[in-house]
């Protein structure tokens, strides 16, 4: 399998296999199912009227996606983790969007 690129949106900065303690510049590996994951969870984050100006960094390992970034309300991040476990193959949602007064 070949590295992902740094564009990759199935590769981020800081990903669950960084927390797990994996050699740094280790690229995890991600299946297929992952990558379909983050696909449709980004596309229903995107295509939500709610959401749709907020850029928010998804993550997927085992069907347990990760949100990240900031959001302008308490709403905002829930209405996200909603559309995160709504979509097929997610077991969980982990929710570290950072609510930020703007």
């Amino acid at each position: 399998m070949t590295p992902a690129a740094p564009t990759d949106p199935t590769r981020t900065a800081e990903s669950p296999a960084d927390a797990a303690g994996e050699a740094e510049g280790a690229v995890p590996v991600r299946s297929e199912d992952d990558r379909l994951i983050i696909a449709k969870v980004s596309t229903g984050l995107a295509a939500d009227t709610q959401l749709t100006v907020f850029r928010f960094q998804v993550e997927c390992r085992g069907g347990v996606v990760t949100l990240r970034g900031p959001a302008p309300s308490a709403a905002v991040r829930a209405r996200a983790e909603e559309i995160a476990r709504n979509v097929q193959g997610v077991t969980s949602v982990v929710n570290r969007l950072d609510v930020r007064a703007g």
